[in-house]
């Protein structure tokens, strides 16, 4: 499994256990609404995921590591088409971060 699919599953998870968002009555139409929902738990994802891949040989890349998989998670929200994209980009900036080369 990638890193990508990693976030994106444990996002949906932390959708389906976390209702306190849905009982606010929301203004804006539902499915920007559900969209920005979706982002806020891949950010919470994205920091849940990293740290279960802990040890890191280069470090201190993590921000950008996680600034590109949230690039990635916006930018597939509105084009899913991107996906295949964003993992190899992903998943190459991993490799080299984890192992250090």
């Amino acid at each position: 499994m990638t890193l990508l699919r990693e976030v994106i599953d444990y996002a949906k998870e932390l959708m389906k256990t976390n209702t306190l968002v849905d009982s606010v009555s929301c203004h804006i139409p539902i499915a920007d609404y559900y969209r920005n929902r979706f982002i806020i738990f891949a950010k919470h994802a994205i920091r849940h995921v990293l740290n279960k891949h802990k040890p890191y040989a280069k470090w201190r890349e993590l921000p950008y590591l996680s600034s590109l998989i949230s690039s990635a998670i916006m930018s597939i929200a509105t084009k899913p088409e991107m996906y295949s994209y964003w993992e190899s980009l992903i998943e190459e900036k991993f490799n080299e971060i984890k192992e250090g080369t």
